[in-house]
């Protein structure tokens, strides 16, 4: 149960409660949910007759999976309170007019992005009331409105952070399909109760009812305007349907957008533009299969706007992957690969298959029976210029190699992202990790998988790294930890076929840059520490200078500005707490072990403290430090 903390307030909501008690709530509860979801995870995966090593990863990296959940969901928090409101860099939707965008991507991403909004529109659909009533009142709060795309609690921030967060993996569309599933059963399904508590302790209690006597705008197009949009749409729709010069998927879609924005200033909902966008890309897909020879293709693009208008329609269509309307498309696609215009010199199949989706075209209005209907007057229309067809050639295994490298690629280059994402790398650093070392990981994830002893081993290397760069090793540790870590590094190397020599110096040059920096990091630590102000060495290295020496940069943080999200009274309990101070920490089991504040983190303000040995214990934010303080589960020594 949530504490009422808002009742000293009058119940008023308040910026300074959204960002911080409803915060602390809504993450610890998605915290719980998703521990349950690693559990429901690994049981499905060693229940399985055959062993899924894929899904057995979730369970190998459900940390990384789980902060890096978490955190997104703190930054999008943050972002809002900034009104920067572009939390997700949606690549799969986001379309270009460079055709080597399509290469990589491909018919599964498809397939996740129209699950992913399916659960959205189910969820904000489930819950339509509260949700209404959050936008409300955080759209007086911030004086501007606050859609379901902005609102931090929106199943759209929820699912498409979940999204993000299983990119740390190679997975399969199949074993995605059950991650989903599951997530599904342990978080969305969460969410309805997760709401009304934060209805019932947060948001203003007298606007309540006058918020629910409203009629809710619906999830898609607003009600009070919906019929008369679709009109909109539907003549929009119309006229650029006439225009038979257009044959390219983008160009069909921008000038759809185009005349409904010149006819009716209409602009459309999220969702909508998702949907409008993910049947272009399904087109797109179409006109880049190189097995189907441009006549088809041409012909095909005719379908494209009825399939929008249909989409706007029948939410079922990018729901249900057996859908009749997808599973025609499919059919014809299946078919005209075969197609070959060296048979059919006359082009018969091409002026059947105009005619038969002239036949569709004209048709208003459109249902699922219809599509099921076309699905077999397409077989016998196939059946009947059978003679026109070549079988397939053998499957190019040079392509399905190269596909499989570019997804191992999008799954490390996610990987670093969140590995990195707390620290200010430094530019040595990250040229290490972003070039030699991202090679090795793509390299053992397609020999391997993300669950092999040799690919494990190359991802410690990184959390390794990461905390040697740590400050105030000892001198005996700080020389054990670099040679472990330039051991994994040579032998990393070696796998990526570095000569011996190339080796040695790299490794060597790794030495180096390590010491200078903690010499560096030496020289700067008896700079002040008062009043909440610690001095932090950022590495800001070029791999050499004019004097083949790296140079480094020192950055004075101010911690203060990380207390600022903390009440008085919380403020009061951190500010004791500086560099050097021993604190204890309580376990779950009742064992306590005791730190010293080692470090803060000075682009995320994250306090990190190590044991004697200089081995880090653990990392907390300023307001888990209070919490736990508060709590009796951390003691100031």
């Amino acid at each position: 149960m949530i504490t009422n903390k808002s009742t000293s307030k009058n119940n008023r909501l308040t910026k300074d409660i959204y960002v911080s008690d409803i915060y602390l709530y809504f993450s610890k509860t998605l915290k719980t949910n998703m521990q349950v979801f690693f559990g429901d995870i690994k049981e499905i995966a060693s229940s399985s007759n055959k062993s899924n090593e894929q899904l057995l990863s979730v369970d190998i990296h459900n940390l990384n999976i789980l902060s890096s959940y978490l955190r997104t969901i703190k930054n999008i928090f943050i972002q809002f309170e900034k009104n920067k409101y572009n939390y997700f860099d949606e690549k799969i939707i986001k379309l270009s007019s460079n055709k080597q965008t399509y290469n990589t991507i491909d018919k599964d991403e498809i397939n996740e992005k129209q699950l992913q909004n399916s659960l959205i529109y189910k969820y904000e659909k489930e819950n339509i009331a509260v949700l209404f009533q959050f936008k409300q009142q955080l759209s007086l709060l911030y004086n501007h409105p606050v859609d379901s795309t902005k609102l931090t609690l929106s199943p759209f921030v929820i699912v498409s952070t979940f999204a993000k967060s299983i990119r740390l993996l190679q997975l399969s569309y199949q074993n995605k399909l059950v991650l989903y599933k599951s997530f599904e059963k342990c978080v969305l399904n969460q969410l309805n109760t997760t709401y009304k508590e934060i209805s019932k302790h947060y948001f203003k209690q007298e606007s309540t009812k006058k918020v629910e006597n409203k009629k809710p705008e619906s999830v898609g197009i607003k009600s009070n305007e919906k019929n008369h949009t679709r009109d909109q749409i539907d003549q929009a729709i119309s006229i650029v349907q006439n225009n038979l010069s257009l044959k390219d998927p983008l160009k069909i879609k921008n000038a759809f957008l185009t005349q409904l924005k010149a006819n009716h200033g209409q602009t459309l909902t999220q969702i909508d533009k998702d949907n409008l966008n993910l049947i272009t890309l399904i087109f797109q897909q179409v006109q880049n299969n190189k097995l189907i020879e441009a006549p088809v293709k041409e012909t095909l693009s005719r379908l494209q706007l009825t399939y929008i208008k249909y989409a706007f329609s029948d939410e079922a269509l990018l729901q249900n992957h057996q859908h009749p309307a997808k599973l025609l498309l499919n059919e014809i696609s299946k078919v005209s690969e075969k197609w070959s215009k060296h048979k059919d010199t006359n082009a018969e199949y091409i002026k059947q298959l105009k005619s038969f989706i002239n036949s569709i075209v004209s048709e208003d209005p459109i249902d699922a029976q219809f599509f099921n209907k076309k699905i077999q007057l397409f077989k016998d229309l196939a059946s009947d210029n059978k003679e026109f067809f070549t079988p397939h050639a053998p499957k190019n295994n040079s392509d399905e190699g190269r596909n499989k490298i570019i997804t191992a690629m999008k799954t490390i280059d996610a990987l670093l992202d969140h590995k990195s994402e707390e620290y200010e790398t430094p530019e040595y650093i990250n040229k290490i990790l972003r070039t030699p070392w991202k090679n090795l990981l793509v390299l053992l994830l397609v020999r391997h998988s993300n669950s092999s002893n040799e690919y494990l081993e190359m991802i410690n290397f990184i959390d390794d790294l990461f905390t040697l760069l740590a400050p105030n090793k000892s001198q005996i540790l700080l020389e054990k930890s670099v040679s472990k870590v330039c051991a994994t590094f040579e032998k990393g190397l070696k796998l990526i076929a570095y000569q011996e020599n190339d080796i040695l110096e790299q490794s060597k040059e790794l030495k180096k840059f390590i010491s200078n920096y903690h010499k560096e990091q030496s020289r700067k630590k008896s700079s002040s520490f008062g009043n909440g102000i610690i001095t932090k060495i950022h590495s800001s290295i070029s791999l050499f200078n004019k004097s083949n020496k790296p140079t480094i940069e020192s950055k004075v943080v101010n911690v203060n500005k990380f207390l600022m999200d903390l009440n008085n009274a919380d403020k009061q309990l951190i500010r004791p707490i500086s560099y050097g101070t021993w604190l204890e920490f309580k376990h779950s089991n009742g064992k306590t072990i005791e730190a010293q504040l080692s470090w803060i983190n000075p682009k995320t303000g994250r306090y990190l403290f190590v044991n004697n040995k200089g081995l880090k214990i653990t990392d907390k934010s300023a307001q888990q430090l209070a919490n736990g303080i508060r709590d009796k589960d951390i003691v100031v020594k």
